[in-house]
């Protein structure tokens, strides 16, 4: 765990590191302008003290936001879209440095002397968590370093992630002042004319917004023409050789179904495996597919598919955004689209496929984008045709919903976390290896678990996902760590990951 926080920022040597007088958490939930205001104070104080501010972002993208509204205090930044020789200057400075360090999480544990403040920027992201092994969370390890040096620690979302909340089960304190709709679109009167996946008064808002010199915000929830496609005449979703769904895309201007991972694509001709039928039809709405449709419904604006791959591709197409230019991306475009934009309208082209989305933490994230959303627009859009839920209501107003005790007791009655820790387990191989490792953790953790059904990864390989659910008082456990760190590599191991497959 150590290598991995800190083989790539120490330097050829390591002098006495300062610590401070008390570690404290601090916890700021509120719109962009209020966390600025409160990280900003966190700042001064350092600077008064002359010690150095370690401020994490999540991504490229909002080392950008503040680098540019903490200007004045001309920080430092460790990231690795700078060169090799940037960095390494960088790194070497950030050791002695006594003002602010702006830094991605991969640079967390980097050594600062001085060290007076760290501030985690919109924790709720998921690259606080390393892809490879170990799967640390630097967010666990920020403040294990906080407490270490004995410094304050400050975390900062809208809203905060459930276990980072004092009271996970009470509203929010206040609110964007943004309207927000909640369109229920199956309440359209007109069902003779052809389904579109703009809604009629979506797009009227648009005419009207773009009429008044705004620009507009079109969200959709995955990349491609259609997330699934169905057999129109068994119901059988078409899938990979591994067992995925595939979406409908456009590949060079060719018409494909494609697995989520780009490895594997497959001619539109193909027919249903179940069945053989040809009728084959894309289901829900992609980005791609909003964007087509854009273009046809507003064929004289200027219509922007933010799908920018790497940082300097963000910032092209950026350039490119006009009064009342007209974007169409998924949520990754939220981070690089500041709420000093102020474009006049937002909308959520399918909220439904956001909230079914096989993630535990779903209807928290849906809940969390739209709020997002609602900070960068004058006014907020959301379709869907569950206007009943109450993840819908708390975007409608936060500050009223019954949203965060609802979803507080459920996760209370599942040991999800607050209230307790998600461990879980995942290899690949053969159906009758797999069977044997499921004895085995069973085994060695003398506890029961589920076990998800086996998935198809590749021709013979089956992928398998179990999870131990740990109340949580019972974890940091020794005695379960010790029998985790028995198990074979071949045993992946990630504590309350998203995704439970």
């Amino acid at each position: 765990m150590l290598a991995a926080l800190v083989a790539d920022v120490l330097p050829t040597e390591l002098p006495t590191l300062s610590t401070g007088t008390a570690y404290k958490k601090y916890r700021v939930e509120g719109v962009h302008a209020k966390r600025v205001s409160t990280y900003r104070s966190r700042i001064i104080s350092a600077l008064e003290e002359k010690k150095a501010t370690l401020l994490i972002v999540p991504t490229i993208a909002e080392i950008d936001v503040f680098k540019k509204e903490f200007s004045d205090f001309s920080p430092l930044i460790l990231a690795s879209s700078l060169s090799a020789k940037k960095r390494n200057e960088n790194l070497e400075l950030a050791l002695l440095h006594t003002g602010l360090i702006i830094a991605t999480p991969s640079f967390a544990w980097t050594p600062i002397r001085s060290l007076g403040a760290i501030i985690a920027e919109r924790v709720s992201a998921g690259t606080y968590v390393q892809p490879r092994r170990p799967y640390l969370d630097i967010r666990r390890a920020l403040e294990e370093l906080a407490t270490a040096r004995s410094i304050p620690y400050t975390v900062g979302d809208y809203p905060l992630p459930l276990e980072e909340r004092l009271h996970p089960e009470n509203p929010l304190a206040a609110q964007p002042s943004a309207p927000r709709i909640i369109l229920d679109t199956r309440s359209e009167k007109d069902r003779q004319r052809e389904w579109e996946a703009i809604p009629k008064e979506i797009q009227e808002a648009i005419t009207a917004t773009t009429a008044g010199g705004a620009g507009v915000l079109l969200l959709a929830v995955r990349k491609g023409y259609a997330p699934t496609v169905v057999c129109r005449d068994c119901g059988t979703a078409v899938t990979d050789t591994r067992g995925r769904t595939l979406s409908f895309t456009k590949v060079r201007g060719k018409n494909v179904f494609r697995s989520s991972d780009g490895v594997e694509t497959l001619s539109t001709d193909t027919t249903c495996v179940h069945c053989g039928s040809w009728n084959l039809y894309p289901l829900g709405v992609g980005v791609e597919r909003v964007f087509d449709e854009a273009k046809k419904l507003f064929p004289t604006h200027h219509i922007l598919h933010f799908d920018a791959a790497t940082p300097p591709q963000a910032r092209k197409l950026l350039k490119l955004i006009t009064p009342t230019t007209i974007v169409v991306g998924t949520e990754y475009m939220l981070p690089w689209i500041t709420p000093t934009s102020s474009f006049g309208l937002a909308a959520i082209i399918s909220a439904d496929s956001l909230l079914s989305l096989p993630f535990w933490r779903a209807r928290e994230r849906f809940v969390r984008i739209g709020l997002m959303l609602a900070e960068r627009a004058k006014r907020v859009i959301v379709a869907t045709r569950k206007p009943e839920d109450t993840a819908l209501e708390a975007i409608a107003d936060p500050t009223t919903t019954t949203f965060f005790s609802e979803e507080t007791a459920l996760r209370k009655v599942l040991l999800y976390p607050p209230f307790g820790t998600l461990i879980h387990f995942s290899a690949e191989g053969r159906p009758e290896q797999l069977t044997a490792t499921v004895a085995l953790l069973t085994e060695r953790l003398q506890q029961s678990l589920s076990v998800l059904p086996f998935q198809l990864s590749k021709p013979g390989i089956q992928h398998m996902s179990a999870v131990l659910h740990v109340k949580d008082t019972s974890w940091p456990n020794e005695t379960l760590s010790e029998q985790i760190r028995s198990l074979p590599p071949s045993i992946r191991v990630r504590i309350d990951t998203e995704s439970l497959w």
